[in-house]
């Protein structure tokens, strides 16, 4: 069944697999109740509705009003830094001219770094276009919100610019790893009050398996204070 029976704040159903003769305890979820009320695998979370309070009515990351992802959504947070999310790809995309049938990756991605593109503050030079990469990833707080507005850069190579994570909490940036060496610095920094910041770096090594390959981290985006609590999780997919 359901983890938690739900809370009693969601219905549990059981996901019928593309193969229907295994079915296993992991197929049953939990779908909750009310239109942006609770979240979570058992409904555990609330979601924040209150954004000009003052207060983190949710109770569960400590981020208040424009600082909550809730919030984004809500007139109060429209014009907040905080929920100011990167460019879209595929809109960017789409105002470009076509390319060549046959192209290099890197006119392929080139598209994606400019003034008014996904990445930002690009100094030309600062990407070996003969060791260039393409992250892709996507931010989500443990109770399930998406990260908007989290700005994520190469540590080792910041004049490479940098790029904002997305609504849904997505995020693309465009690396190359210096001297060959594979590496890459990944770095994330997002304002948790008006005067902290979340902020971690995850240090990326080795070649992409068939040109893909993925890194899962655990939360571990932690604020700048003495905690143990957990803020963050990453996903990053490798494109080469």
């Amino acid at each position: 069944g359901c983890p938690q029976s739900c809370n009693n704040r969601g219905n549990c159903r059981r996901q019928q697999p593309s193969d229907s003769s295994s079915l296993a305890a992991s197929d049953w979820h939990c779908v909750c109740l009310g239109i942006n009320q609770w979240r979570g695998d058992a409904c555990q979370h609330s979601i924040e509705k209150d954004c000009s309070d003052g207060v983190d009515n949710d109770g569960g990351n400590g981020l208040v009003d424009c600082f909550d992802p809730d919030c984004c959504h809500q007139t109060d947070c429209a014009t907040a830094a905080t929920c100011k999310g990167g460019a879209i790809a595929k809109q960017v995309l789409l105002s470009e001219s076509p390319l060549p049938a046959v192209s290099s990756f890197e006119k392929r991605v080139k598209f994606l770094v400019g003034k008014e593109s996904v990445q930002l503050g690009y100094s030309p030079g600062s990407i070996d276009p003969k060791q260039i990469s393409v992250l892709m990833g996507r931010l989500f707080l443990p109770d399930g919100s998406q990260l908007i507005g989290s700005r994520q850069e190469d540590a080792r190579n910041p004049s490479a610019g940098h790029s904002l994570s997305r609504p849904d909490g997505s995020f693309t940036l465009v690396v190359s790893a210096s001297g060959g060496s594979g590496f890459i610095a990944l770095s994330f920094r997002r304002s948790y009050t008006p005067n902290r910041s979340l902020q971690a770096e995850f240090l990326l090594s080795g070649v992409p398996v068939e040109h893909f390959s993925t890194w899962v981290t655990s939360c571990s985006l932690r604020p700048m204070r003495d905690t143990n609590d957990d803020f963050l999780c990453a996903i990053v997919n490798w494109f080469e």
